[in-house]
């Protein structure tokens, strides 16, 4: 059996959060009241505090949305963690969690795909949305220093138009790392 785990960290900069249970969202919210709201049915962000997301973050394993049809989840690590229930897509087991210390200033999506089978089994992951600026998102900066999205990327900036100059855009700025130089296991 073989279990593949990759993460993603969004950072809301400049924030930390706690977390009420609320029937439809999870919200966590931001030292001034900035708002993380994930959907306790397909996990993704749904639109957050000055419009950071529009629908972000949702995971998708061979074409095939995660989609809990209970929107029940459990917490861990004290109450910090939100633990989507195990979902059975193409033969895997898929189950989201997503993670908000409460001396930080970021959440943590952690995909976990397991393969219950004694085969190996091919799959195609995406983990996708809309981030709130919509078509003004400009990558600010990635992990290799310039502002081009590559493969061997292990996080990216981005913002909307007018920050990137100096200006002022409408949305927050946000950090995306999925990996890094010191992962365990790497996204291929």
């Amino acid at each position: 059996m073989k279990k593949i785990i990759t993460s993603i960290i969004i950072m809301f900069l400049g924030i930390s959060m706690t977390m009420p249970m609320v029937f439809g969202e999870v919200k966590l919210y931001g030292a001034n009241g900035l708002l993380f709201d994930i959907n306790e049915y397909y996990g993704y962000l749904n639109d957050g505090t000055y419009d950071a997301y529009d629908f972000m973050y949702f995971l998708s394993v061979n074409g095939t949305e995660y989609y809990s049809p209970s929107g029940i989840y459990t917490t861990e690590l004290g109450g910090r963690q939100v633990v989507l229930p195990v979902v059975n897509i193409s033969g895997l087991n898929v189950q989201r969690k997503i993670f908000v210390p409460s001396t930080e200033n970021w959440a943590r999506y952690l995909e976990i795909i397991h393969n219950p089978t004694g085969s190996p089994i091919t799959a195609n992951v995406s983990v996708y949305g809309n981030l709130g600026s919509d078509y003004n998102t400009y990558i600010l900066r990635t992990s290799d220093g310039d502002s081009d999205l590559e493969a061997t990327d292990f996080w990216a900036v981005t913002d909307d138009f007018g920050d990137e100059n100096g200006g002022v855009g409408s949305d927050p700025s946000l950090a995306h790392v999925w990996d890094g130089p010191k992962g365990k296991d790497h996204i291929d």
